[in-house]
C-alpha cells in the first residue's frame, strides 16, 4: 500500500513569508489545516501534501490570487529547500544538477515524482504529481513549474526562459504576465508539467559553491535518514511524530491531516497489521527518549510536549516503556554518552 505524499516541511518556508507579506495570520492558517504551531521550525519534518494544499486552495481563494503558485515560488531559492536543495544547487554542472534533483527528490517528497526525458536535442524536466492531491495542486503547480525554472537559472543564465511549457490545468490565464513564462509556448491539459530545457546547457556549470565528495555524502545521507516512507503505516507513523509535538494526535486530526475518514485510516493500517494506537504509543516513546537525551528540557516540558497534561501519568508511561523513569533514563543515558566519547 503507497505511503502518504509527504514533503519537508521546508517547503513551508515560503508560503510563511508570502503570508506575512500580506498580512495574514500564519499561525491561525495553520491551525485551520491541522499544520503544527512550530512547524516552520523544524525543516525536516515531514509534513503531508494534503495539508499543504488545502492551505495553499484556501488562500488563494481567500485572497483572489490565481497564481499564487507563482508569487509563492519567487520567494524559495533552490538552496531553500534544506539537504536537497543544497545537493542540487552545490553540483558541477547543470547536467549533475538535474540528475541529482531526478535521482533525490524522493527523499524530499513523495507528493510526486521529478523525471528527465532527451528528445535530439531537446530535454524535457518533468513533474508528475500524486493525483490524490485534490486540494490546492494547481497552484502546487504553479510553484512546481517556476522552481523547475529556477534550477536551470542556477548556471550563469539568470533570466533564462523556457521556450516550451507543458501544464497538467485546463487552461491558464495571464501567464504571459509571469517572467518567467514570458517567451513560452504554452499548452494545457497534460499528464505532468514539463519544461524543455535545450541540450546545449547541460554542459553550463553552476555558479554557487561546489560541494566536496565528502560534504556531499554527509548532507545525502542526512536528507536520506529523513525521507518519506514508501509504505502507508510508515508514513502515517512520520506524520504522527510530526503532529505529536503540538500535543496529543488524535486519530480524528491525524486522519484529517493526510484527507482520509478516521475509519478509512484505522482500517488501512489494520490491513497493515498495526493499529493506531500503537503507533501513537511508540512514537510517543520515541520522541520522548530523543528530548530526554538530546535537550535540557525540564521533565515535565517534556511530558507537555507530548501532550501528557498530567507529569505522572507521563512518568508512569515512560517507566512502562523502559523499566526507568525520565530522570533516570536520562542519568544512564548521559553517563553512556560520556563513557563513548572518551
Amino acid at each position: 500500500m503507497r505511503g502518504v505524499p509527504l514533503v519537508h516541511a521546508s517547503a513551508l518556508a515560503p508560503f510563511g513569508q508570502f503570508l506575512g507579506e500580506i498580512g495574514a495570520p500564519i499561525h491561525r492558517l495553520f491551525a485551520q489545516v491541522g499544520l503544527p504551531e512550530d512547524a516552520l521550525a523544524e525543516p525536516d519534518a515531514l509534513v503531508p501534501m494534503h495539508q499543504i494544499g488545502v492551505l495553499t486552495d484556501r488562500v488563494a481563494r481567500a485572497e483572489g490570487l490565481e497564481h499564487l503558485g507563482f508569487l509563492i515560488c519567487q520567494r524559495m531559492p533552490v538552496v531553500g529547500m534544506g539537504p536537497f536543495g543544497r545537493l542540487v544547487a552545490g553540483s558541477s554542472s547543470l547536467h549533475e544538477a538535474l540528475h541529482t534533483a531526478v535521482r533525490l527528490h524522493p527523499a524530499y517528497a513523495s507528493g510526486g515524482r521529478l523525471g528527465l526525458a532527451v528528445e535530439n536535442q531537446k530535454v524535457w524536466l518533468r513533474h508528475t504529481q500524486d493525483r490524490r492531491l485534490q486540494l490546492g495542486w494547481q497552484w502546487i503547480e504553479q510553484f512546481n513549474v517556476l522552481l523547475m525554472i529556477q534550477l536551470v537559472r542556477l548556471t550563469s543564465h539568470r533570466n533564462w526562459r523556457p521556450r516550451e511549457v507543458q501544464l497538467r490545468v485546463p487552461r491558464g490565464v495571464g501567464l504571459d504576465k509571469i517572467e518567467a513564462l514570458a517567451d513560452a509556448r504554452i499548452s494545457f491539459g497534460h499528464g505532468s508539467t514539463s519544461i524543455e530545457i535545450p541540450r546545449a546547457l547541460l554542459g553550463e556549470p553552476l555558479a554557487g559553491n561546489k560541494l566536496s565528495a565528502r560534504v556531499r555524502e554527509e548532507v545525502e545521507q542526512g536528507l536520506l535518514r529523513t525521507a518519506p516512507a514508501a509504505d502507508f503505516s510508515g508514513s502515517v507513523r512520520q506524520v504522527v511524530a510530526t503532529l505529536l509535538r503540538d500535543g496529543y494526535p488524535s486519530v480524528q486530526r491525524t486522519s484529517g491531516a493526510i484527507g482520509l475518514s478516521a475509519r478509512t485510516l484505522q482500517r488501512r493500517l489494520g490491513e497493515n497489521g498495526v493499529s493506531y494506537s500503537r503507533i501513537v504509543e511508540e512514537e510517543r516513546f520515541r520522541v520522548a527518549a530523543e528530548l530526554i537525551t538530546q535537550s535540557r528540557l525540564r521533565i515535565t516540558d517534556v511530558a507537555m510536549e507530548l501532550g501528557y497534561t498530567d507529569p505522572t501519568t507521563f512518568t508512569h508511561a515512560f517507566h512502562r516503556w523502559t523499566g526507568l523513569s525520565p530522570s533516570q533514563y536520562r542519568r544512564h543515558e548521559v553517563g553512556t554518552a560520556r563513557r563513548s566519547a572518551r
